[in-house]
């Protein structure tokens, strides 16, 4: 026998995906920025090391690099992620729907 699902559980279906989806999202926006905030801060040192060794003074030379790997890896598990995030959205609107259907 199949179990019936009345629209106040289609509603909570719908909320808990929705909810789920939008966590997904915004982690994947805060990953994504957490990279381009450190390339931007490694970036700026870099020019401040420059900046210091042309005014004279006696210091090291430092060269960071390898960014642009911490940013693939940020936006292939992005892509994963806002991907899921979406899929979880839209399934909550199908649910929403389906409870006013009901």
């Amino acid at each position: 026998m199949i179990p019936v699902i009345d629209a106040n559980t289609l509603k909570i279906i719908s909320a808990v995906s929705m909810f789920i989806g939008t966590l997904l999202v915004s982690w994947r926006v805060t990953n994504i920025l957490n990279s381009l905030s450190n390339a931007v801060k490694v970036h700026d040192f870099n020019f401040e090391v420059m900046a210091t060794r042309q005014d004279g003074l006696d210091f090291p030379y430092i060269q960071l690099y390898g960014m642009n790997t911490q940013l693939d890896k940020a936006e292939k598990t992005g892509t994963k992620l806002l991907v899921a995030g979406f899929i979880m959205q839209i399934i909550g609107v199908v649910f929403n729907i389906a409870s006013f259907l009901y």
